[in-house]
């Protein structure tokens, strides 16, 4: 069972990040051996593999958006990144990375191969189980995708189930609301078009040229009736379709 993978390209770096890996390459950071290496944040694999049974929350979003997915314990963090972006309908057009975090200060960085050297707080996807991220009930993942518009994605371990025979590998059990669309401004800029939107559906004649524009670039032909209609619903059918030509069988 193989996973189609986006290509991998470098993690963009902030002006902090900037200012660690300025220190680290001057002899200090982790390559100062004064300095002890921070214990991982991830936790022994599973001796077995079960079905952990997820929800997927698009952080900030309100109505809330969110997708219900079992998927087995073993995946890799590379292959849970096709995963969502297939689950999500998502279109694998921008950087991502996956993070643990341990109270509010502290957090372990996952991300695919990078010519950037970052040091030991960012660790490759390939080499991450999600049962070293994911244990206990409760226990969360985050994830974000396209760090211009920032969707941020929680991931949570609702359920533990035995794998089966006929055990799908992935599947989507419920979700709510569709994907909002690619480049359109984040959660609030999508939010914000769907409130135009509706005043749009409720004979409102107050002109905005901005958000009629995003309107007509991201539903070309669509009223402001079926834009509303279609944010609206989730089909699973159709994500599990995707699902199953990301990883099939």
């Amino acid at each position: 069972m193989v996973l189609m993978r986006d290509a991998s390209a470098p993690i963009p770096i902030n002006r902090a990040e900037r200012r660690a890996l300025i220190r680290t390459q001057k002899g200090q950071g982790r390559s100062d051996p004064r300095v002890p290496r921070t214990p991982s944040l991830r936790r022994p694999r599973r001796q077995d593999v079960v079905i952990y049974r997820v929800r997927v929350d698009l952080d900030h979003a309100r109505p809330p958006i969110w997708r219900r997915l079992d998927v087995l314990s073993d995946l890799r963090l590379d292959e849970m990144h096709a995963v969502l972006q297939a689950a999500m309908g998502w279109e694998h057009s921008h950087l991502h990375e996956f993070s643990l975090r341990s109270g509010r200060r502290r957090s372990e960085r996952y991300a695919p191969p990078s010519p950037d050297d970052l040091g030991d707080d960012v660790i490759p996807t390939e080499q991450v189980r999600l049962d070293e991220v994911l244990q206990e009930l409760g226990d969360e993942l985050h994830y974000t995708y396209d760090f211009g518009d920032s969707w941020e994605h929680t991931v949570r371990l609702e359920e533990i189930l035995p794998e089966e025979e006929d055990s799908p590998a992935v599947k989507c059990v419920k979700g709510v609301r569709a994907c909002p669309p690619e480049d359109c401004g984040g959660v609030w800029g999508y939010e914000a078009m769907l409130d135009y939107a509706r005043g749009l559906a409720a004979g409102s004649t107050v002109a905005d040229e901005d958000a009629q524009e995003l309107l007509m670039w991201l539903f070309p032909g669509m009223s402001a009736a079926q834009i509303l209609k279609e944010s609206a619903a989730c089909d699973v059918r159709a994500v599990n379709a995707r699902l199953a030509s990301v990883r099939p069988r």
